[in-house]
């Protein structure tokens, strides 16, 4: 069994728990599940001005997988200006994989347009403080990056 899959779980409490109640409190842990194996960031969605354009929380794994491996966690945004992407998704699963040196964080996985991504550094990313970096939305056109993003640590952005 991959190391992998609490992450499924995770998911699916995640988005029940947070569903119209506005925070991020995991209700419930599967059999198994190790909450000790992640961790809850808050995660804010900034424009090339620094000006915040969404902002909500993101749960990813402590643990950088190999590379090859990859990693899921969830994410969902509670707040949005008019100025962001409208038709990106909101909230669901997260992978999280390291590719030449750099963890990318895709949210919407598998989707060919309206998708997001972070590039994070491994080394900013294993200091658990706060984690910045780009973001960057694909379209079918292409990708563009978008602005910046922030990780905090346990809590809201």
């Amino acid at each position: 069994m991959s190391r992998w899959l609490p992450s499924f779980c995770v998911a699916l409490i995640f988005l029940a728990g947070c569903h119209g109640s506005g925070t991020s409190v995991l209700p419930a842990e599967p059999a198994g599940f190790d909450a000790a194996d992640f961790r809850v960031y808050g995660l804010a969605f900034r424009d090339p001005n620094q000006n915040q354009l969404a902002g909500g929380q993101i749960v990813l794994p402590v643990e950088i997988p190999p590379e090859g491996q990859i990693g899921y966690g969830v994410w969902k945004i509670d707040r949005s200006a008019k100025s962001f992407p409208a038709d990106a998704a909101r909230s669901g699963m997260v992978t999280f994989q390291i590719s030449s040196g750099v963890i990318y964080v895709g949210f919407n996985p598998g989707a060919a347009d309206n998708n997001l991504s972070l590039a994070i550094s491994p080394a900013e990313f294993l200091k658990r403080g706060n984690c910045e970096g780009e973001w960057t939305h694909q379209t079918e056109p292409g990708a563009s990056v978008m602005g910046t993003f922030i990780l905090h640590p346990h809590g809201k952005d």
